[in-house]
């Protein structure tokens, strides 16, 4: 188990199990806040004052709240209290799973886990916590955890907390997540949502903390790097995704996943 921890602030611990990442931490993000990635994660909340943002929620979320957050979908949160932000989250593929999930992960989910699974996931936590190196029994007790966690959330058949949202910032994520593929200038992107390009410059900051470019590029990422899984070549991938240019792409691409396209397994 990798770990930097002082219990009484800031702790991060983390281990890979069965093609499952599991990391418990308190304190700032590793990552920027926003969200966009080809795994699927399950985030456990424990505070931190945080504002959660998604196509189809806008919530302040209370301590104890489960987000189950489908691949390639988009997702921030805001935290205002960055020192106290504690989370379990849990990373894994579809060859993580143990069976159909499409129940599961046919959009992201935002629940109040009822006593049985409050029971486990507080289990969880303690286990991460109490650990000091990577053990085989730790690594089971987390899998095995991860399993019945999803069967516990497959035998839920309501959302809980749903919020729908219809305002400038997720209709425009909306109409880029249909329309990323295509020559999707800002004007055009504008024009379709009835605002001004300087106006929603200023909201995607406001609210996300990027550009509407940016956005727009993260998502062509995904898809490219998605498509090159599935054993499509690296420039058709990127033409599929709205790379006009091979050597933007290839740049854009390194940075993000770290590696040549090519290199993609």
């Amino acid at each position: 188990m990798d770990y930097n921890i002082d219990m009484k602030t800031k702790f991060i611990k983390t281990l890979t199990f069965g093609g499952v990442t599991f990391r418990y931490s308190r304190g700032r993000s590793l990552a920027s806040g926003k969200e966009l990635h080809p795994h699927h994660e399950i985030l456990y909340y424990l505070g931190g004052d945080a504002e959660f943002l998604s196509t189809e929620y806008h919530l302040c979320p209370e301590s104890g709240t489960l987000f189950v957050i489908p691949k390639e979908c988009f997702h921030n949160f805001k935290i205002g209290d960055e020192e106290n932000y504690t989370r379990l989250t849990l990373a894994f593929g579809d060859s993580s799973l143990p069976f159909e999930a499409e129940r599961i992960l046919s959009g992201i989910s935002v629940i109040t886990p009822e006593e049985d699974m409050r029971r486990l996931l507080g289990a969880m936590c303690k286990k991460m916590a109490e650990s000091v190196e990577q053990n085989t029994a730790t690594a089971a007790f987390m899998y095995g955890a991860f399993l019945v966690l999803l069967s516990l959330l497959d035998e839920i058949s309501e959302k809980d907390h749903r919020q729908p949202v219809g305002n400038s910032i997720t209709d425009s994520i909306k109409y880029i997540d249909k329309h990323f593929s295509e020559e999707l200038s800002l004007s055009r992107l504008c024009e379709e949502m009835h605002i001004s390009e300087s106006a929603l410059f200023r909201l995607f900051k406001k609210e996300l903390g990027i550009t509407p470019h940016k956005y727009i590029t993260e998502r062509r990422l995904i898809e490219a790097n998605k498509l090159i899984c599935e054993g499509k070549p690296t420039s058709l991938a990127a033409t599929l995704s709205g790379f006009s240019d091979y050597s933007a792409f290839y740049k854009a691409y390194l940075k993000k996943f770290g590696t040549p396209p090519s290199h993609t397994v």
